[in-house]
């Protein structure tokens, strides 16, 4: 039907004046070829054409993308029916360059005086955000979905502070043999019976307030690592450990809450086996440390004894010097196999074993130890140490008083910031007398030894009489190095 033919058209100006100043894209469309007779400011930039471009041209001509045989069916539909028509989030590209989603009103327009639909008033409405924002609410649903049927996990989600349960993971209902219908809509108040959750005592029933989730969903408290005891599907009571945390909405306001738990048994079983091999190891590291003692023990008896029957001086010596040493080696190990870990002496118990083992070999001798409870040494420095704490003090009775004269010999260590000092001084005749002899075998000892270490060691008097021998070295094994020429270390003043 050509358009000069149909009814008198609606009344351009009304419709102008009601939709001129809308921020909703509208169009006026008169006659059955739907022929633009308005465009408002809000269609022309949503099409990004000017008005004078659309108006006048039918609606299959301005936009032929939404056409079907020259025909707009849409508002074909709303001509032959007379009623409104609404098409939600339909993608157009009003724009060549950019397609959106739009909800299309199309509202069908009478003469004053009644009759047939005379033209059509199409409004469009910009719905891509909400669309984009809705595909993405979708994606994270089946996300989520997918988490709860999929992950090996206990998941839960709870509304409100009430912590009324919305939603249970597949692997959360068969952990503990529920059904679905069973657990939802519960509030925390019927939780802990229904789920059947205990302190790791195993005896006390948790308190509704007390679980992760309720405390999550009524606190806002993030809850880490807590661990409970739950009865699975077999009726047994296995160890779960649980994380939960407030779910907020834009305002920051508390709406629920997600718990996830997990069945720990069988990482506390690895932990118990582990405990059990490492308890064994230490037993057996001990029981090594044992009897590398009393080995040497016995080796420094046999030393003493064959010392007891050389009748040549300097042979008896030779073999006390020896057994000096294989039982400051001893003693050494016994402070090791008395430590809390195996891998670091107590050097307080160190000393006075040492002092013990020099003791033994003079009889009457009057040796001090000094050193504070808690300081300890790598194993692999330790017994170098001893030995050379070892040959100090020999070398100190031997050397430090007049012969048929005696006088205390202080044995001390300590600590002065990372490094440790170790220190043997006397209250003797001092350096020129008790000086050891440089190409003697305990000065090749001790200063072999000292190197092996880390330490440097250093001579001085000991206030104003008697001889310091001090060794100074790094507490942290990985901060040892070569010792510098010429450095200096000082125990401290001996006690007195």
């Amino acid at each position: 039907m050509p358009d000069d033919a149909m009814p008198p058209a609606p009344d351009s100006r009304l419709v102008k004046a009601l939709v001129e100043d809308l921020p909703v894209p509208s169009l006026l469309l008169e006659g059955p070829a739907h022929r633009i007779a308005y465009v408002n400011p809000a269609f022309a930039a949503a099409v990004g054409r000017p008005a004078a471009w659309l108006v006048g041209r039918t609606a299959a001509e301005a936009f032929p993308r939404q056409a079907v045989a020259g025909r707009v069916p849409l508002l074909d539909q709303v001509r032959a029916e007379g009623q409104p028509v609404l098409r939600r989030a339909q993608p157009l590209r009003l724009k060549a360059s950019e397609a959106r989603f739009w909800d299309l009103e199309a509202t069908p327009l009478r003469h004053a005086g009644g009759g047939g639909v005379t033209g059509i008033l199409l409004q469009c409405r910009d719905v891509t955000a909400q669309q984009q924002a809705l595909r993405q609410g979708e994606a994270a649903r089946a996300t989520l979905d997918a988490l709860f049927a999929h992950v090996p996990e206990g998941l839960a989600i709870v509304d409100g502070r009430a912590a009324r349960m919305r939603r249970v993971s597949a692997h959360g209902l068969a952990m503990v043999g529920r059904a679905e219908a069973e657990v939802l809509g519960q509030d925390a108040a019927a939780r802990p019976r229904t789920w059947q959750i205990y302190h790791p005592d195993g005896v006390t029933l948790a308190r509704p307030e007390e679980l992760p989730l309720s405390r999550a969903a009524a606190q806002g408290e993030l809850v880490q690592n807590s661990a409970w005891l739950m009865r699975d599907a077999q009726g047994r009571l296995i160890p779960v450990l649980c994380n939960a945390g407030p779910i907020r909405d834009a305002t920051g306001r508390v709406t629920g809450a997600i718990l996830a738990w997990r069945d720990v048994s069988a990482l506390r079983q690895a932990e118990d086996a582990l405990r059990q091999a490492l308890a064994a190891q230490q037993m057996l590291a001990r029981e090594a440390d044992h009897r590398i003692k009393n080995s040497l023990q016995l080796v420094a008896a046999l030393l003493r004894l064959q010392s007891g029957r050389a009748a040549d001086p300097m042979t008896r010596a030779a073999l006390e010097a020896a057994t000096a040493r294989v039982r400051a080696v001893a003693e050494a190990h016994r402070a090791l196999q008395n430590s809390a870990d195996l891998r670091s002496v107590q050097l307080a118990d160190m000393l006075r074993d040492l002092a013990a083992a020099a003791g033994a070999l003079h009889p009457g001798a009057d040796i001090r130890t000094l050193a504070p409870d808690g300081l300890s040494l790598d194993a692999e420095r330790a017994i170098p140490l001893a030995l050379v704490l070892s040959e100090l003090v020999t070398n100190a009775l031997k050397h430090a008083y007049p012969e048929g004269q005696g006088g205390p010999v202080y044995l001390m260590a300590e600590a002065c910031g990372d490094r440790l000092l170790a220190a043997v001084a006397d209250d003797g005749v001092g350096l020129p007398a008790a000086g050891m002899p440089g190409g003697s075998l305990g000065e090749t000892v001790v200063r072999s030894l000292a190197r092996q270490i880390g330490a440097s060691l250093t001579r001085g008097a000991n206030g104003a009489r008697g001889l310091r021998v001090a060794l100074d070295l790094p507490l942290d094994a990985n901060a040892m190095a070569e010792p510098s020429p010429g450095s200096s270390a000082g125990a401290g003043p001996p006690p007195t």
